[in-house]
């Protein structure tokens, strides 16, 4: 293939993100994908290999991401005793995924956090790996986590927890605005505490969450044996 086939390829792909971005309400997503397409097209440095890495993601990356992060949280958090599997599927229009595991039902304070963070690890894992996350895919995962805070402040009304306070990860994303119901003062602080400590956890993570998510992608559904093969023993 020619460079210049490359480079209008390039260019193809990257405005099909920004308008897949805009569509979700992504702007600066939107825009970074458009001026990426531009510096590609016009740089005379360009790479045919930077066409490779866009189109190697190939459909349904996002969600295998997004699974992913839930997947290694659950994997590295003591609160979840066993994870069985974790799945995408791509024949629907709407790319859907799970992750299966067991922990308790009503664990103490300190697990009540954990569970949240696992709850916020695929927002976490996207916007780590890709700058943004799509809301539709975050509907379930924030309707579960304002469970999830809505327990901690009754166990602990100054929602405030040690373990996520030294998780210190500044974002520029604010969560609670992604709710239809507005959250209260206390219920927005747990929530960005939680996802701090999700986001801290995933970058320590990075590159096995990425080698997940391309598992993930490419053979669909892995089991407990699988995970353990790409994230050593599950800790407990």
């Amino acid at each position: 293939m020619s460079t210049g086939l490359y480079r209008f390829t390039a260019w193809w792909v990257l405005f099909g993100l920004a308008l897949e971005a805009s569509d979700q309400g992504q702007t600066a997503m939107a825009w970074q994908a458009l001026v990426v397409a531009v510096m590609l097209c016009t740089s005379q440095h360009f790479q045919p290999s930077f066409v490779h890495k866009i189109l190697a993601r190939g459909p349904g990356h996002h969600v295998a991401v997004h699974e992913a992060g839930h997947a290694i949280l659950a994997w590295r958090l003591p609160v979840v005793t066993e994870v069985t599997q974790a799945e995408i599927d791509l024949s629907l229009d709407t790319l859907q995924g799970f992750v299966l595991y067991t922990a308790p039902t009503d664990p103490p304070l300190f697990g009540q956090w954990q569970l949240l963070t696992i709850c916020l690890g695929g927002i976490a894992a996207e916007t780590v790996q890709s700058k943004f996350f799509k809301s539709g895919r975050a509907e379930s995962d924030l309707l579960q986590a304002r469970s999830r805070i809505r327990t901690i402040l009754s166990l602990d009304p100054t929602g405030a927890c040690p373990w996520v306070e030294s998780a210190l990860d500044p974002t520029r994303i604010d969560l609670s605005t992604a709710f239809k119901d507005p959250l209260s003062e206390q219920e927005a602080r747990v929530l960005h505490l939680g996802y701090r400590a999700a986001k801290t956890l995933i970058r320590k993570d990075k590159i096995k969450t990425r080698l997940l998510a391309e598992r993930l992608q490419k053979v669909k559904i892995l089991r407990e044996k699988d995970l353990e093969a790409l994230l050593g023993p599950k800790r407990t």
